[in-house]
């Protein structure tokens, strides 16, 4: 998976650790199931702390996170 997949500019996709890019490769894979989980849930999932994807969606510029309420 590269930056092109969700349109990330490459300057900020290689700003991404590791784990972001996991966790970014396993919301890719999980699309249609991710709507439906809470920020914990996916979190449990995807095997990653619920900080990783706070600092995941801070570094895509993402704002609003609805879907992933926490519980």
């Amino acid at each position: 998976m590269n930056e092109s997949l969700f349109n990330i500019p490459s300057d900020v996709y290689q700003t991404l650790s590791e784990t972001e890019r996991y966790l970014l490769n396993y919301i890719h894979q999980h699309l249609e199931d991710i709507s439906t989980l809470s920020i914990v849930t996916l979190s449990e999932r995807a095997n990653v702390s619920t900080a990783t994807i706070v600092r995941l969606m801070k570094k895509l510029a993402i704002t609003a996170i609805h879907p992933l309420n926490i519980d």
